[in-house]
């Protein structure tokens, strides 16, 4: 429990340095660093850890095929958010555990305690609620709707087979495969944009940001993957996916940001969701 809690801190520290960097750097350069940084950070991180490269190359298939499906669902997250609000796609998505905790049972026989279940659904609640900031603009539809959805399904399934194999998973050297497969991926999303894409004198702090965005990612993910590895993917997905709560208290102390009403109440809620969730109370 304690790794999926770490995990959650790091997602959400990195989400302050994105949300600062945003600011200044639109979605398609935010896009584009993440693509050429994702692999040298993560290989850094790799080799100072001392990960291990899976000689067999049935593993390494099955690792890179898993990876696969966590960057192609960055790619509709990406979509989405070009053309979708990002409050309700962010909302959406952080509920991506929802698949995860109903596989779980269903596809890997994990078993959660009446309480457990009721901490979870206080978690993944809160967490998408914690996420919704309400905006007077009207909200049209289009296809930033079925992004998003495909997007959290994806993310979903990953968690699932990340814990299927998880004899196989190595939590350091998951992150160096995504970004082995990352660039490749990614960068032709930006076709005959990728060469016009220009960083100004001024965006150089936003650069940097963004890089310690990736690398507290990449230390965020290996927690996630030692997570899985320790305890039930239908409690680690939920609890992980709560990091919006440490962007939000984040945003309070550095950015002078404030709470919403709602968010009040989706605070408690994670709280004790994640408290249910901790114990074994069998108590129903």
């Amino acid at each position: 429990m304690l790794f999926s809690l770490l995990a959650a801190l790091c997602f959400g520290i990195s989400d302050i340095f994105t949300k600062v960097a945003s600011t200044n750097l639109r979605e398609k350069k935010m896009f584009f660093l993440n693509s050429i940084f994702s692999l040298p950070i993560a290989y850094l991180f790799f080799s100072i850890s001392g990960g291990r490269f899976p000689h067999n190359l049935k593993d390494f298939f099955i690792l890179a095929s898993i990876q696969s499906l966590s960057v192609i669902a960055y790619i509709f997250f990406f979509l989405a958010l070009i053309d979708g609000p990002v409050s309700i796609v962010a909302s959406v998505i952080a509920g991506y555990s929802v698949v995860s905790v109903i596989g779980g049972p269903i596809f890997l026989n994990e078993s959660l305690t009446n309480l457990q279940i009721i901490g979870v659904i206080l978690v993944i609640s809160g967490t998408i609620s914690i996420s919704y900031i309400p905006t007077n603009k009207r909200i049209k539809g289009g296809r930033w709707i079925l992004w998003t959805f495909l997007a959290t399904i994806l993310w979903g399934i990953w968690a699932l087979f990340v814990k299927k194999f998880e004899n196989i998973v190595d939590p350091r050297t998951m992150p160096l495969i995504f970004g082995i497969i990352a660039p490749f991926i990614w960068l032709p999303m930006l076709k005959k944009e990728l060469f016009k894409i220009k960083f100004s004198r001024k965006e150089k702090r936003e650069i940097v940001f963004v890089i310690i965005s990736i690398f507290l990612s990449t230390v965020g993910g290996f927690l996630f993957y030692k997570s899985v590895k320790t305890i039930y993917v239908a409690l680690a997905t939920p609890i992980v996916s709560s990091y919006p709560i440490f962007t939000l208290i984040g945003s309070f102390l550095f950015l002078k940001e404030k709470f919403l009403k709602h968010q009040y109440i989706s605070f408690a809620a994670i709280m004790v969701g994640i408290f249910l969730c901790t114990g074994n109370f069998n108590v129903f």
